[in-house]
């Protein structure tokens, strides 16, 4: 980055009153003018916001508008959304990569004219006007609303998303309001006040906008036929889908620890277990027929993985503090998923195998004599 790149971002940041709040919209000012954000960028961006670059590298690396490599001059975009892929979306892409010459992980050529993209959708055109006009009209109003990369809140207040493919280009763009399950196709700008003063305030449901199917109207997502007969079994890796998963009563550091989770109209009987001793008189109740479980999840090691090899030795209160830690620093981050950490990525795809494996494992010696 030369000077004249500095100085821009240092403006860019000045311009949003160098507030952390406002990093999503410093990275896209910053992307705007350069094309794409470089390392250095970033790290200039987390030292004068005084935040963390894991943070700053987050964010960057969650919204896929965001890149993390230079583009070339022209930029060719393949949908890779349910619809399209469903229609053979990737032998286009695998066409068009082969004749661009790209091979490996590159996804720009060599002379710098061509980048070739997977996105989400391509044809839910005009979504984000919508998606902004509707914030833009509930801040208008004194309604909470929030864009972030943070747990969705309470009742009071509204929370936007920008959603993944629904499979139904085209009827896009398309409003779902939750948690009433409504949903809205072909939605304009122009629709989105009364979407605010009718439905959103109101409950009331506007008619011209539900979808419909042979002469009958839908007002909910899950009445509709093409949603009727799917079953979605895991959300996402996203932060309030694993977090959901922290709070369902499985963490912890009991020996033993039981929950119940509901998978459709079931409830799975889930048990976790802390050290051999604790499995030995769970397995025996077990075939005693006292205790019944569908899933068992055994380890070794008191407290789990996280008071396991490879962490620092200590008392069991110490790891008991040091678990509680971990929980929390997990509680708080925003990327919950060690192979979508960019850090390691980079660490992984950098080093040679061999070292990676040397310097990220931990080795025990063989003791000369086993008792």
């Amino acid at each position: 980055m030369n000077e004249a790149q500095c100085a821009r971002t240092m403006q860019i940041i000045d311009t949003h009153g160098r507030d952390p709040a406002a990093l999503i919209a410093i990275l896209q000012d910053v992307q705007a003018e350069n094309s794409y954000l470089s390392q250095e960028n970033l790290e200039l961006i987390a030292k004068e916001l005084n935040v963390a670059i894991s943070k700053v590298y987050g964010v960057a690396t969650f919204f896929e508008n965001f890149s993390l490599e230079a583009k070339g001059k022209h930029l060719v975009k393949v949908c890779n959304g349910t619809a399209c892929h469903v229609r053979k979306s990737q032998p286009i892409y695998d066409a068009v990569r082969e004749h661009l010459g790209l091979t490996g992980k590159r996804k720009t050529t060599d002379d710098g004219i061509f980048t070739l993209e997977t996105v989400a959708c391509l044809g839910a055109g005009g979504s984000m006007k919508v998606y902004e006009k509707l914030t833009t009209l509930c801040a208008e109003c004194g309604l909470k609303t929030r864009v972030a990369l943070r747990e969705e809140g309470g009742h009071d207040t509204l929370h936007f998303k920008r959603s993944g493919c629904q499979g139904y280009c085209e009827m896009g763009p398309l409003v779902e309001i939750q948690p009433e399950g409504i949903l809205y196709t072909h939605v304009h700008p122009e629709d989105c006040e009364e979407i605010l003063e009718k439905t959103i305030l109101h409950g009331e449901i506007i008619d011209r906008l539900r979808y419909k199917l042979d002469g009958k109207a839908y007002a909910h997502h899950d009445d509709i036929p093409f949603y009727k007969k799917q079953r979605r079994v895991m959300e996402s890796e996203s932060k309030n889908t694993l977090q959901a998963i922290a709070h369902s009563g499985l963490r912890g550091m009991e020996g033993v620890r039981t929950v119940e989770l509901p998978v459709g109209e079931k409830a799975i009987r889930v048990g976790v277990v802390h050290g051999l001793k604790n499995a030995r008189q769970l397995i025996a109740k077990m075939e005693a027929g006292e205790e019944h479980f569908d899933l068992v999840k055994v380890m070794t090691c008191t407290t789990g993985c996280v008071g396991g090899a490879g962490q620092p030795i200590g008392r069991k209160e110490q790891k008991y503090a040091r678990t509680k830690g971990l929980y929390e620093a997990d509680r708080k981050t925003l990327i919950k998923s060690s192979q979508h950490n960019p850090i390691l990525k980079t660490l992984y795809e950098k080093l040679p195998p061999e070292k990676a494996h040397e310097l990220l494992h931990v080795h025990y010696p063989q003791p000369e004599k086993m008792i």
